[in-house]
């Protein structure tokens, strides 16, 4: 049966859907959260480089074990929610080509980014659909267009739109060093 929060979700695929939705922008919120802690930052260095973190005292195994940890709960709760949608699932239901689809999914989007995943999933899905018209060979161009993207566009789509939008937001510095003759200590 589908979960029922406060009368919401009585058997309506929409309210399922938004439902899901709903858990889907909590965990996104959660992980951006998360991203600004200490906690937060030690996960990304030991990411980064773990021989860097654990030499200025980052509890590098700790850190492991919490991401470890979060990824689970996220999943269990990705899972259930699948389940339920589903009211029966089995082996069969994962398959290696899903799972292989899944993980393109997430480097099409962008593996450093938290919208990555979901970027990239909904690149996969909508983009057969619009070659669907090319009919037989709709396949050959939708594996070129995945190739392209991984080749040409390493850090994914999302860590591309980011990196436009950070080249075109840089803070000009002065060029003089006049502008600091108000600070006595920067004075000669």
């Amino acid at each position: 049966p589908r979960p029922r929060v406060c009368g919401l979700c009585r058997g309506s695929q929409a309210a399922f859907a938004i439902f899901c939705r709903l858990f889907v922008y909590a965990g996104n919120a959660v992980i951006y959260g998360w991203i600004d802690t200490t906690l937060g930052r030690a996960m990304g260095a030991v990411r980064d480089d773990e021989l860097a973190a654990d030499l200025v005292g980052v509890n590098t195994f700790g850190a492991k074990v919490i991401s470890f940890v979060l990824g689970a709960v996220l999943g269990g709760i990705g899972g259930a929610l699948f389940a339920t949608g589903y009211s029966f699932i089995g082996p069969e239901d994962f398959t290696f080509l899903q799972s292989t689809e899944m993980i393109t999914m997430v480097v099409i989007g962008g593996t450093g980014y938290v919208l990555g995943g979901g970027f990239g999933s909904a690149l996969l899905v909508l983009l057969p659909e619009l070659l669907r018209p090319l009919r037989d060979t709709y396949m050959i161009f939708y594996g070129l267009a995945v190739v392209l993207v991984i080749i040409f566009i390493p850090d994914g789509v999302v860590g591309r739109i980011y990196e436009f939008f950070r080249s075109h937001t840089k803070h000009e510095v002065p060029n003089d060093v006049s502008s600091f003759d108000s600070i006595p200590y920067l004075q000669v």
